[in-house]
């Protein structure tokens, strides 16, 4: 009996072995199920973000490509109205020039005006009353000179000012040529 005893209690240890044997198995089939279903709602959801993102894309674009042209059209109307201030400017300049050097004769004018009146003061009374008058037109010569050399200066910032706004114009048009040329709109 002992022997039977001895083979029983194999056997008991062998079904237990067994049944702990049975009991990891299941325990590791339930980890590999979860593990599973976690990786598969993860897949799902990065192919569902990167659906969505694909699609944000694919708006952009399409929203970048319906407006580029009138995008184009508008940067390349600004650069010509620019380019055509500049050449006002550049116009303008030169006839502040010409303005400038006929009022550098201001002083010789005023210089003869002076002279004209030590010769009109010599004249008899009745001419008293023009020599006033001459006076009153030498300050206005004088604030006039004044005003054109301040007009004068104005356009010169003027210029320097348009010069600047044109090449910054010309800066800022610059990425969308280039993006033009590299990915070009039918």
């Amino acid at each position: 009996m002992s022997s039977d005893s001895a083979v029983s209690s194999e056997q008991a240890m062998i079904n237990e072995i067994v049944e702990k044997y049975s009991e990891t198995m299941k325990m590791r089939f339930n980890n590999q199920i979860f593990i599973g279903r976690r990786v598969t709602f993860l897949l799902r959801s990065i192919m569902v973000v990167a659906g969505m993102i694909l699609v944000v894309l694919f708006a952009v674009l399409l929203l970048l490509s319906t407006h580029m042209q009138a995008l184009t059209t508008t940067v390349n109307t600004m650069n010509a109205h620019f380019t055509s201030m500049s050449t006002d400017v550049a116009q303008m300049k030169v006839v502040v020039a010409d303005m400038d050097h006929s009022v550098n004769d201001l002083p010789i004018i005023l210089s003869e005006i002076q002279t004209m009146q030590g010769y009109v003061g010599d004249m008899s009374a009745s001419i008293t009353p023009l020599s006033g008058n001459m006076g009153n037109i030498n300050q206005k010569m004088i604030v006039m000179s004044g005003n054109v050399k301040s007009m004068a200066n104005t356009f010169k910032h003027m210029d320097n000012s348009v010069m600047h706004i044109s090449r910054d114009v010309n800066q800022l048009s610059q990425p969308m040529k280039n993006f033009n040329q590299w990915m070009p709109i039918p």
